[in-house]
């Protein structure tokens, strides 16, 4: 894949197509697997499974030109620079350093799933807005033999990439 800042919509695309393709050839070879051997070859016939439902994903993102949506730290129309981790106790959001001092200090706000009920937030005046970003997919690293897609910032840590997306009511 070329550097995804000289992509065009064509060369998009044409990504897209290619993984729709090794998506196919991942789920051909798994079913041609079974017509072998049956449930002998259980193990490739998992990972090509596996492989073609990440294809999939890689496909969709393609089509959506790089980005994925996910939710943007706003104060106002200021993006605060912001990303949501997972720790201990689930998602939360650090804080860049340069923005702990107008929050009283804090390195952690809380993650509310952009449902708007979080006191803390509210009373920082923050809300958790829809954004569009550079993203790419991969299966969760750590997750085990099952682990879930991800989607994640590309050349985006703190956000300061992300396009608002405009609520339409």
């Amino acid at each position: 894949m070329k550097n995804r800042n000289e992509m065009t919509d064509l060369d998009w695309l044409a990504e897209a197509e290619k993984y729709k393709k090794n998506s196919q050839l991942n789920r051909q070879e798994a079913l041609d697997s079974f017509d072998r051997c049956d449930t002998d070859g259980f193990l490739s016939q998992w990972a090509l499974q596996r492989m073609s439902y990440l294809e999939n994903f890689k496909k969709d993102l393609c089509e959506n030109f790089g980005l994925h949506t996910f939710l943007g730290l706003y104060k106002g129309n200021r993006r605060i620079k912001a990303k949501q981790i997972l720790g201990e106790y689930g998602y939360s959001w650090l804080l860049h350093e340069k923005e702990r001092n107008e929050f009283a200090g804090r390195t952690f706000l809380p993650f509310n799933y952009g449902n708007g009920t979080s006191r803390i937030l509210k009373s920082f005046g923050l809300q958790e807005l829809k954004v569009k970003s550079p993203a790419w997919v991969d299966f969760a690293k750590d997750g085990g033999y099952n682990s879930n897609v991800v989607y994640f910032r590309v050349d985006n840590e703190w956000g300061e990439k992300d396009k608002l997306i405009k609520k339409t009511n």
